[in-house]
């Protein structure tokens, strides 16, 4: 037996196909799988007529404060127990996680680097270090939506006021939406591109897709934070951020948006990476449109502070990854009492 059937459980979330197939309800793909074979993220199998998707490991598992996901306005100054397992639905070639998310669709990585642990381990590491917010993050959590499921849900009855979350493409199906309602509270979306031919040509993905699942996202009443990565020569025009703004704003002027700085990376060591300047105008030229909270990141900016947008109060002062200035009054600003949007 190989890696991936040693380390895999039988899903919920698939229904029966002739021939003894399954159709995988995990993201948008809805991946229809002959016995033998994987779905196209290449770690949910069908074996048997059986969906069998990842448990039991952890790729990576870390204390990280909050800020580096990034997420700004959940419980900011937070720590999380963050923990990824490997595998990707998206096949993106400046993913800076590659070697555990390409780790089966890429041949030229050679080494699996993992460890062996329980869901109630990864609890007990949460709890041991007072830790209340867990997220799964660094590959994509929708292909191992149930084991994280599974952890989140023991953390909930363990951990007094718990929180969890997801770092995510944003690719989640309607059934999976509904399976991880009550058990998620924040999901950190990639927006990577308003173009679609662009978007399909990185991802694989469609962009329609991605726009209807933050839609419902947003909709359900997850907090919801966007995450668009500046990359020269394919997302980096103002008209894009224009259009990507306008369809942050039709759900909400107050979802945050951080606007990061790319680096060179995977297939993609040659690009250059934006320089700090052509960053700044970009967030400025963001924040013009009518947004609340944009953010600039993966560089030194002045963009990581949140203002009030009422009143222009200093709510929130960022170092690197990290809180400054903590000056929120419950979810007020402490000036004009103008509503700060986020989880305080």
């Amino acid at each position: 037996m190989n890696f991936l059937e040693t380390h895999s459980f039988k899903s919920e979330l698939y229904v029966k196909s002739e021939n003894d197939s399954v159709i995988c309800l995990a993201c948008r793909r809805k991946c229809k799988i002959s016995e033998g074979n994987s779905g196209f993220c290449k770690v949910r199998l069908n074996k048997k007529g059986s969906l069998m998707v990842p448990y039991g490991y952890v790729s990576a598992l870390n204390i990280d404060p909050i800020e580096k996901k990034p997420v700004y306005h959940f419980m900011p100054g937070s720590d999380t127990l963050s923990f990824g397992m490997l595998g990707c639905n998206f096949r993106c070639d400046y993913c800076q996680n590659y070697e555990i998310s390409q780790v089966f669709s890429d041949e030229n990585i050679k080494n699996i680097s993992f460890r062996d642990i329980s869901s109630d381990e990864i609890v007990s590491i949460a709890e041991d270090n007072n830790i209340k917010i867990i997220v799964s993050t660094y590959n994509e959590p929708t292909v191992s939506i149930e084991w994280a499921l599974e952890i989140f849900k023991k953390a909930k009855n363990k951990i007094k006021s718990a929180k969890t979350g997801f770092v995510s493409n944003g690719y989640l199906s309607d059934e999976v939406l509904e399976y991880i309602d009550d058990h998620v509270d924040f999901i950190r979306v990639d927006l990577k591109s308003f173009n679609s031919e662009r978007f399909k040509k990185l991802t694989k993905a469609n962009l329609k897709d991605l726009i209807v699942s933050i839609e419902k996202i947003y909709k359900k009443g997850f907090h919801l934070e966007i995450v668009t990565l500046i990359v020269e020569g394919f997302n980096d025009t103002k008209q894009e951020l224009k259009e990507m703004a306008f369809f942050i704003k039709s759900l909400s002027s107050d979802i945050p948006w951080h606007i990061t700085r790319s680096h060179p990376d995977y297939k993609m060591s040659d690009i250059n990476t934006p320089e700090a300047k052509k960053m700044d105008d970009l967030i400025s030229y963001a924040k013009s449109l009518g947004l609340n909270y944009v953010y600039g990141g993966n560089y030194d900016t002045f963009y990581k502070d949140t203002l009030c947008p009422k009143c222009g109060e200093k709510i929130f002062e960022r170092g690197y990854m990290s809180l400054k200035y903590y000056g929120i009054k419950e979810d007020l600003c402490p000036k004009c009492g103008g509503k700060i949007y986020g989880v305080y």
